[in-house]
């Protein structure tokens, strides 16, 4: 009987310990970018079906597009947070991020599922 409630204790410690929200939504990143502003956040989000793969493929190719037009390095973090692959990209204050905004409103606007929020609390969900 003491076998079976330590592995059932065990278990349901484990299962709280995978399951505490704080744990998932830590990022990776360095000092400099948590103390900057987040300017903007794209989010890639779901309804049921997954994400636009489309949209994904192409947001990538935009800012690689935009930073060679340019002359800029565009500072952003992807977060990733949904069960159905969603995730935002997180772009700090910095330059030329007005201009980025607009072009990338623009292009993106095509496609379905994808999020536009300019100065967002958090680059959380």
């Amino acid at each position: 009987m003491k076998l079976f409630t330590i592995i059932g204790l065990t278990a349901l410690t484990l299962f709280f310990i995978e399951c505490n929200p704080a744990k998932k939504n830590q990022k990776n990143t360095n000092s400099e970018t948590n103390l900057q502003k987040v300017r903007l956040k794209v989010s890639f989000i779901s309804i049921g079906q997954g994400i636009n793969l489309e949209a994904a493929k192409y947001f990538p190719q935009l800012i690689e597009k935009f930073n060679k037009e340019h002359k800029v390095t565009l500072k952003f973090e992807v977060v990733p947070w949904g069960r159905e692959g969603e995730f935002n990209y997180c772009f700090y204050e910095q330059k030329k991020i007005n201009e980025f905004i607009l072009q990338a409103q623009k292009e993106m606007s095509k496609y379905e599922n994808v999020e536009f929020h300019e100065n967002p609390l958090n680059c959380d969900r």
